[in-house]
């Protein structure tokens, strides 16, 4: 990554295969746009892969860059996640521990030894651990805080297990978020992963019965993509605006999606935060894709007006170099797409419900011509309605004034819209639901 008058500074982090620190992170800075390099392959401080920590992949670490900031997010399923940060660019770091996995220096290549196990307690059975999946996202605010996102998953290790072999539990759903003002985080075995902590990604009840439903499969098939190790919602990208506020995007899987045998899409979701992390929006489906795979999102690291993100679409489920009989799909083509998103349509609170007011989905939903929204109120209160195009373009706002409380039907008149998505945002007070409706 580059910084500086006319991105001189480059700061870059590489996964070694060789030598004395084999797959360790290793560091290396050019003042100079890279015609020379002042500190070169270097081992951070925390990051020693035969002392200090176990060696990583290489999509086991991510970096963000701002002014003569820099942090390094390195980690992975067994080994704590680790922050290394500098404030001089580069010269000095610190370490700073986010995620302090339950087993230190877990050696999972042995076979038949008890410290290649997940027995946390030594009670000779193998324990469920929570850990991250590898998958990680790290963005600097403009307070200077380092803030960073993770999916979440269980694994177990027995005694007999082959080397570098776990069990995994497929179904765990969560992406967390945490910061550098917080302390390390840090989960005891047993623990429910879908309740870990600041979970602010998640998988969405799309028909809104209270229930992830998932396809019925055959046995010993999942009703998604195979992604070894890694939760329903995952694969996070991150970016600040110019206001503080802190976006994410990540993939989750849809509910109600399928391929044609049983396995759901995933699709791109997005959040913010618009007070440094404390509370965020409900995911909001950026790519609205129900017949594509839309996986791995990156962001621009900043948002003007808008979101720019590429990711990579696919029309089939998962991923295919793995073992043929986990992930039996033929190779697919794959496209790159470039989104650009109005940051105004990720908005909504964390849920639909709240104190004051609640709002349930329009009906008829798909629908021609009227459609009605109801909205209930606790106590007397501004309503504002909004509609907004695909292309985030506000097409119908309706100034409902003050309104009583109690259940309002609201008829909205969508006869000379064009057939296609829409979004509309439901104000009250100072909060809002964003929810979508189609157009026949």
């Amino acid at each position: 990554m580059s910084a500086g008058i006319s991105s001189q500074k480059i700061h870059l982090i590489a996964v070694n295969n060789q030598g004395s620190t084999p797959n360790g992170i290793l560091y290396s800075r050019s003042s100079d746009g890279g015609a020379n390099w002042d500190i070169q392959d270097t081992v951070l401080p925390g990051l020693n892969p035969v002392t200090e920590m176990l060696p990583v992949g290489g999509d086991s670490y991510c970096m963000d860059v701002k002014g003569d900031t820099v942090g390094i997010v390195v980690g992975d399923m067994t080994t704590d996640v680790i922050l290394i940060k500098s404030f001089d660019g580069g010269s000095t770091w610190t370490k700073q521990v986010i995620y302090q996995h339950p087993i230190h220096l877990w050696n999972t290549s042995v076979t038949n030894d008890p410290a290649g196990t997940s027995d946390v307690n030594g009670d000779g059975q193998p324990d469920t651990l929570v850990v991250t999946d590898g998958r990680y996202a790290l963005v600097i605010g403009n307070d200077g805080v380092f803030n960073v996102f993770m999916g979440i998953t269980r694994i177990s290790r027995a005694l007999s297990d082959v080397a570098d072999y776990f069990t995994f539990w497929p179904y765990t759903d969560g992406l967390v978020y945490w910061n550098s003002n917080q302390p390390t985080i840090v989960p005891a075995n047993y623990f429910n992963a879908d309740t870990l902590l600041n979970k602010v990604g998640y998988m969405i009840d799309v028909n809104g019965n209270d229930s992830i439903d998932f396809n019925t499969v055959p046995s010993g098939k999942f009703p998604f993509g195979d992604f070894p190790f890694t939760s329903l919602s995952s694969m996070p990208s991150a970016a600040i605006g110019s206001d503080g506020t802190i976006y994410c995007t990540f993939s989750s899987v849809v509910e109600n999606t399928d391929c044609g045998d049983g396995r759901g899409y995933r699709n791109i979701y997005a959040i913010k935060s618009t007070d440094n992390g404390t509370t965020w929006t409900k995911p909001f489906n950026i790519t609205q894709d129900d017949f594509s795979e839309c996986l791995f999102g990156s962001l621009n690291r900043i948002v003007d007006s808008d979101m720019y993100m590429v990711y990579q679409r696919s029309t089939d489920p998962g991923i295919y170099i793995q073992p043929a009989d986990n992930n039996p799909h033929i190779p697919q083509e794959n496209d790159i797409i470039f989104v650009k998103q109005s940051k105004n349509l990720v908005a909504g609170i964390k849920d639909v419900t709240n104190q004051t007011f609640s709002v349930e989905q329009n009906y008829p939903n798909p629908f021609s011509g009227t459609t009605t929204i109801k909205i209930s109120l606790k106590k007397s209160s501004q309503l504002n309605i909004s509609i907004y195009n695909m292309l985030g373009a506000e097409v119908l706002n309706v100034d409902k004034g003050t309104m009583s409380a109690g259940l309002h039907n609201i008829s909205i008149d969508c006869r000379t819209y064009l057939p296609g998505l829409y979004f509309y945002t439901v104000t009250v007070g100072n909060t809002k639901v964003t929810k979508k409706m189609i157009v026949q």
